[in-house]
């Protein structure tokens, strides 16, 4: 038995042709995979297996991204989304390998894809005549910085007319100064930092990264996927002010789905950070070693030792009403 909702085509962001696809992916994952457990969204008993032959699946062909999450795997038998191109081979390779059936799946992937990619063409037309403000399509999500006046990352949501197409100018806050410290008798600064983006869904459009070729920026030098921030400075070399002020970190492609969404993490290594005690007979370097244990105790669990996480900031798409 399908998986698919009685009233799967009630929602008008769902079109027949996607319908149709997970339908067939539903029926083919049951027969080829095994039934869900318990009727629940949870796991397949397999899923786990399968979502690692389907990633080196994709290394084996080179195939761009990461492979989905199980998440991922059930909007696409649910019909609430389809797979991006990058996925199609790799997953009708792990899912039938050579099996006739497998042209059957890319049929009608490719119809589901096509009437997306006119649907978003219709959808746009009249939104881009009607341009006056309203309320985002994104929802923005600022964690609290790890050290108040030391360094401030945000994300600003595209306004209503910046969100049209799927592709938006990414608009960040990024703030640095010496500040006290809030338990130790000293001030704190920051030589540099960098700036780490994890996308899902969404990307930087080629040539867009500011720091990048011909994108040259004062402050801002991107490589390796990140950008390191080196001022603007004062003359001790710690950082202070907005790096940024008014220009795009990049331009953001989407693909429009509901799990689309971006996280951009500030961190900088221990050497970064300027201890400078107010006492002159204090040990700088014992008062940095304190400090630095109180910020590596309140940072993630994931973070390695000596690494500072001093914002986060997260960018996501907003549930369809």
């Amino acid at each position: 038995m399908s998986r698919l909702p009685a009233d799967l085509r009630k929602f008008d962001r769902i079109s027949a042709e996607k319908v149709a696809f997970s339908k067939w992916f539903a029926e083919t994952w049951e027969r080829q995979v095994g039934p869900p457990v318990d009727g629940r969204r949870r796991l397949h008993l397999d899923e786990r297996a399968f979502l690692k032959a389907m990633s080196a699946c994709m290394k084996r062909l080179e195939a761009v991204g990461v492979a989905p999450d199980p998440r991922t795997l059930d909007n696409w038998r649910k019909g609430t989304s389809v797979p991006r191109e990058s996925f199609v081979e790799p997953l009708l390779d792990t899912l039938l390998g050579d099996d006739a059936e497998r042209e059957r799946g890319h049929e009608l992937w490719r119809a589901a894809e096509n009437a997306k990619n006119q649907s978003s063409t219709e959808k746009r037309r009249p939104q881009i005549i009607d341009d006056t403000p309203g309320e985002s399509d994104w929802r923005a999500e600022n964690a609290e910085p790890l050290q108040v006046g030391l360094a401030e990352l945000l994300v600003h949501p595209p306004p209503r007319g910046g969100n049209t197409p799927l592709e938006f100018p990414l608009q960040i806050s990024l703030s640095f100064a010496e500040c006290p410290d809030e338990l130790e008798d000293a001030t704190l600064a920051l030589t540099d930092a960098t700036l780490i983006p994890t996308w899902q869904g969404c990307r930087p459009m080629p040539g867009s990264r500011l720091g990048e070729g011909e994108n040259v920026h004062p402050h801002l030098k991107s490589g390796g996927g990140a950008w390191r921030i080196a001022g603007p400075t004062l003359g001790n070399n710690h950082l202070q002010g907005e790096p940024l002020g008014s220009d795009a970190l990049c331009i953001i492609q989407c693909d429009g789905e509901p799990e689309d969404s971006l996280t951009l993490t500030l961190r900088s290594g221990k050497r970064a950070l300027v201890v400078m005690p107010e006492q002159p007979d204090a040990d700088a370097a014992t008062v940095k070693q304190r400090i630095l244990q109180a910020f590596l105790q309140k940072c993630l669990p994931s973070d390695r030792e000596g690494i500072v996480t001093w914002g986060r900031a997260t960018l996501r798409r907003k549930p369809s009403k």
